[in-house]
């Protein structure tokens, strides 16, 4: 393990960081880490054979989802990722991102499983959160999608202001 893998596993088994150039320290060791997650990512999707848009896309929605969403905003790695992605499509991605809509919350879904089942094939996370990702999924994704009309017409409005 070298000094940064120590320095996160130490991190992450802390309730709190200690400073602020600790918690930068951090959040930069991420963006490395999805760096080298997403090369593998994309490798996976271009040997199955994806088309180039199709290849971006999935690219695009994890990088979002890894650097913005995971390092920078709830400032956890990828492989902590699985329990976050409720979280992200409910209160994140539905309320703070202007292209949501029902097509992109099918693509983040698909995307989702492919990633961390890629991630688990590289055993880069254990088969128990590839087969959480695809159950919160699986259980969700209507609710994601009821809760993105309710928003998109303005019933959660003052949930909004109040979140």
């Amino acid at each position: 393990m070298n000094d940064n893998e120590n320095l996160i596993e130490e991190m992450e088994d802390e309730d709190e960081v200690e400073d602020d150039e600790e918690l930068s320290r951090l959040i930069e060791q991420y963006h490395r880490d999805s760096d080298h997650y997403l090369k593998i990512f994309k490798q996976d999707l271009l040997e199955s054979g994806l088309t180039d848009k199709t290849i971006r896309t999935h690219i695009n929605n994890m990088f979002f989802y890894l650097n913005d969403y995971l390092a920078d905003y709830a400032g956890v790695s990828m492989p902590k990722g699985p329990e976050y992605i409720d979280s992200f499509i409910r209160h994140f991605f539905i309320r703070k991102c202007m292209w949501a809509t029902k097509t992109s919350i099918n693509e983040n879904c698909s995307t989702f499983k492919k990633f961390y089942k890629s991630m688990y094939q590289h055993g880069l996370v254990e088969r128990l959160d590839y087969e959480y990702v695809v159950e919160i999924i699986k259980e969700n994704k209507k609710e994601w999608l009821e809760q993105l009309k309710r928003f998109d017409e303005g019933a959660l409005y003052d949930d909004y202001l109040s979140w």
